[in-house]
């Protein structure tokens, strides 16, 4: 497993870098799904154990270098238990959510579901409305880059007549 893979890197180059090692069978840089751009993180498999241990070794000695930035070379785990370590870092999610980095459990907050008896004290336009606002979040967030912020918050529709200072003295009551 390759960690600090430079983002703009492609697997040839990052290939060629680990080539000194030994033969290898493939060489994957882990891509977001929404993006399609890299994480910074790639895998290697090597033909032969021995160079898996020999590219192991030089990396305590002399870490390989890629465009100007070196790599981190560690030992992948088998699929059970990157599963099993997934898991419980889900399980450790959903036990304290207000650690998640992109406050993600903040994204739900003020969201009226068509079902409930608030909603259906809206107009349909307003319903609309917000219909439409919670599809546009859902899709931004699908973007690792975007996060909900836990300190700012956003106000939709406020009438022309209120200004910074009015929006203020609401703010703080």
């Amino acid at each position: 497993f390759v960690r600090d893979v430079p983002l703009q890197a492609t697997e040839d180059q990052l290939g060629s870098v680990l080539r000194a090692h030994g033969e290898l069978r493939y060489v994957t840089i882990v891509r977001d799904p929404a993006t399609k751009l890299s994480k910074g993180t790639a895998f290697a498999c090597y033909r032969e154990s021995s160079s898996v241990q020999a590219a192991l070794a030089s990396e305590r000695t002399r870490r390989p270098w890629l465009l100007g930035q070196t790599l981190q070379l560690v030992a992948a785990t088998d699929k059970e238990s990157a599963t099993r370590a997934a898991e419980e870092r889900r399980t450790a999610g959903r036990e304290g959510k207000e650690g998640s980095r992109r406050n993600m459990h903040l994204a739900r907050l003020g969201l009226v579901q068509p079902d409930d008896p608030a909603a259906e004290a809206l107009p349909l336009p307003e319903r609309r409305k917000r219909e439409m606002a919670w599809k546009q979040k859902k899709e931004k967030l699908q973007n690792p880059n975007f996060i909900v912020s836990d300190m700012r918050l956003s106000v939709r529709n406020l009438p022309t007549s209120v200004d910074e200072d009015k929006l203020r003295t609401l703010a703080m009551q």
